[in-house]
Parts: C-alpha cells; sequence; structure tokens
C-alpha cells in the first residue's frame, strides 16, 4: 500500500486527473467539480461536495499537506476519522466528531495546512512558507493503513480551493513553533 505521502497533484489542466473520485450530490442549481488555473474548485450549492483519493493510502509514519483557499476540510475514512476543517473564521481539528482544537483563521499566516501521522499521534499543523509550521493540535487515533482521503466544501453558497496537493517535498525537518 502507498504512503499518502506519494498522492500528489498540482491541478494542471482542466479535468480532474484520475487520482481522484468526485461525490457530487444532484441538487437544482448544483454543486460542481472543476479544475482550472491550477486549481481544485469545489463549489456548494446546497449539499456538500468532495472529491476523495481514487485509491486508498497507507497513513502511517506519513503525512499530507495542501495549499488551499477555505472553506474546505481533510477527512480520512478508517481508523478514527480525523478531521481538519478551515472555514473563513476558524480552524477546527476534531478526532472521532469530537473538536480536538480549534484556532482563529488567519489567512496571511495559514496559505497551507497539514496532518501528520506518527505511531498513534496524528499532528495538524498550519504554514504560510512550508519551512516553519505552527502545530493547531494533536490526537490519538488508530492510523489508518488502508483508507481514503477526503476533501469537502460543506458551506453553501461557497467555493474552496486547493492549489496543490503534497507537490513540494514533506519535510520532516521543518521548525514546529
Amino acid at each position: 500500500m502507498a504512503l499518502i505521502s506519494t498522492l500528489t497533484d498540482t491541478f494542471s489542466g482542466t479535468a480532474l486527473s484520475s487520482k481522484w473520485n468526485a461525490s457530487i450530490p444532484p441538487t437544482p442549481g448544483g454543486s460542481t467539480v472543476t479544475v482550472g488555473g491550477g486549481c481544485l474548485n469545489l463549489t456548494q450549492d446546497v449539499k456538500a461536495v468532495s472529491v476523495y483519493s481514487a485509491d486508498p493510502y497507507d497513513f502511517s509514519g506519513s503525512g499530507f499537506y495542501a495549499v488551499f483557499n477555505p472553506p474546505i476540510m481533510f477527512s480520512v475514512s478508517g481508523g478514527s476519522f480525523p478531521e481538519l476543517s478551515i472555514t473563513g473564521s476558524t480552524v477546527t481539528l476534531k478526532n472521532n466528531l469530537s473538536t480536538v482544537a480549534s484556532i482563529p483563521y488567519v489567512a496571511a499566516d495559514m496559505g497551507m495546512v497539514r496532518m501528520m501521522f506518527s505511531g498513534s499521534t496524528m499532528t495538524a499543523a498550519y504554514s504560510k512558507d512550508n519551512i516553519t509550521w505552527v502545530d493547531i493540535g494533536s490526537t490519538t487515533v488508530t492510523v489508518p493503513t488502508n483508507a481514503t482521503l477526503q476533501i469537502q466544501v460543506g458551506v453553501a453558497g461557497n467555493t474552496g480551493r486547493i492549489h496543490s496537493f503534497n507537490t513540494v517535498e514533506n519535510r520532516r525537518d521543518v521548525v514546529n513553533t
């Protein structure tokens, strides 16, 4: 099973790559998943719209990060179901639907987020430069070794964007503050 850190995408072109599957509920007016301008665009009408990895991945001793514009949510199937959501005002880390940490969203400081898995601990962090990372929080999880990653917009009338996914070296030597 491949590590989640091997799933990369720059969202070039105009179509969703075969690395992802889209889940678009049938609604009047319609939610959409598009690729354009080097971004994955998830636009929600009434019901949540999402993409998820086409293949399952091993999250143990690995992790992922993304460059994004909110609102956006990352969740992992299997294990303890960790979730990181970013709205226009709040960043929230949950585990099994229980809030672990919640901090104000500051756009100038939070251009990237990551979720790293080590042993039975999952840590979420943010960065503006991919060098200095600030922990949002950590939680004990059953680390999934055969799970999919879901990226979702759950705020009606909004578009979340992912500019890149794991496209720069995952740095384990970063400074955490």
